[in-house]
Formats: structure tokens, sequence, C-alpha cells
């Protein structure tokens, strides 16, 4: 089972209810980048993955879209935006003791023992 947020102070509600249960005590924290409507704009979104209890948690934030090319100012607003989430959900992941690292957490990631 996946549980998914898009609102930042709901995961961390979530990882502050369950931080004991956090496996490895880890979040790992991430800006994602994908080419959809056109090999020129990218979507960015901020991505934060956890287990908790054998199930993934994910919280999922879109920025908004890019020129992968330019640096015009709607695109650095985007990306300001993404590092401006990026670091909210760090420094609250923190504050509840845990770690973050690098990555996501997708479903064919557990291990044999569902972890």
């Amino acid at each position: 089972m996946i549980v998914k947020f898009s609102n930042v102070d709901e995961f961390i509600g979530e990882l502050r209810e369950e931080k004991n249960h956090v496996d490895r005590s880890i979040v790992r924290v991430t800006q994602r980048s994908s080419y959809k409507e056109s090999p020129s704009i990218l979507n960015l979104s901020i991505i934060a993955t956890c287990i908790i209890k054998n199930q993934i948690v994910i919280f999922e934030h879109f920025c908004g879209q890019i020129f992968s090319t330019s640096n015009d100012s709607i695109s650095q607003k985007v990306r300001d935006q993404a590092r401006e989430i990026s670091e909210e959900v760090e420094t609250k992941v923190k504050e509840l003791g845990l770690f973050v690292r690098i990555g996501i957490i997708e479903e064919g990631d557990k291990d044999e023992d569902g972890t």
C-alpha cells in the first residue's frame, strides 16, 4: 500500500505521529524533473518518501514547468519555489529527529521481507 500527501504540514504530521516507525529513521527528499509536453519543457516537483510499517509514504509537490535551457523569470520562480519546499521539508524532518537522504523510494524498492 502507498500513502500519498500533497500538503507539507499533513506529511510532516504523519511523520510526527509515526516517527518511531520510520524505517531506519530515513526520509528521502529529492527534486524530480520530467519531460511531459515538449523536450524543452520540464515539469519540476519535490518528492519526499519513507517507509512506515511496511507502507511507502510519499509527499509530492508539483512546483511548475520550466524551460530546460533558459533562466527566464518564470522558470527561476519555479526553481526558487522548489528549493523553498525542499528546504522546508528537510528542516521539518530533521526537527523530528529523522535523517534526510537523497533519492526516492518506489514500490519495487522493498526488500523481500517488506522493508
